[in-house]
């Protein structure tokens, strides 16, 4: 299994962004020139102002945001199922066997949770057996550099404006 709290919040959302694209290089292209329209898009409707590091930063802080939140949820949800559980299993409103398949139905949805980062992973190329090594890394820089050094501005407003999101919202 990953440990998403290892991994740099610059390389998840580099691997998330770019989550989509197979592996065939073909479809890997189709997905950059889909990025790249939109990019152009958000250009013009800006009209220019800010440019490139301008829209990555918006599309940076929104994911930021939104990954903050949805982390939030989970825990809180996660929480305050927790708290239900043991109090109507304290109470007697529930047995010992229906505990039991309570936690074995949670022990199933986090593990297919937890399953969603290597499907990404083999998505753009990488074959993952539950760990991240710095081979696997220089894999997904090699799908990913490419258009990392084309839009400079891009990248690097989508991982300020992620880190930005994720700390403030």
């Amino acid at each position: 299994m990953v440990d998403l709290g290892s991994m740099p919040t610059a390389v998840l959302i580099g691997l998330l962004a770019v989550g989509r694209a197979s592996t065939v290089s073909t479809e890997f292209e189709k997905f950059e020139r889909g990025v790249e329209r939109a990019i152009t898009r958000a250009l013009k409707f800006t009209k220019g102002k800010g440019g490139e590091p301008a829209v990555g930063a918006i599309v940076g802080f929104g994911a930021g945001c939104a990954c903050k939140q949805t982390l939030a949820t989970a825990v809180k949800v996660g929480v305050t199922l927790g708290v239900a559980v043991a109090g109507a299993y304290y109470f007697g409103y529930l047995d010992d066997e229906q505990v039991r398949q309570l936690r074995s139905e949670a022990q199933n949805k986090a593990d297919a949770a937890a399953a969603v980062l290597p499907r990404m992973l083999r998505r753009i190329g990488i074959d993952c057996d539950g760990s991240l090594t710095s081979f696997r890394g220089k894999l997904a820089f090699a799908k990913v550099g490419p258009f990392a050094k084309r839009h400079v501005g891009f990248t690097g407003g989508l991982v300020g404006g992620f880190a930005a999101g994720y700390t403030l919202w």
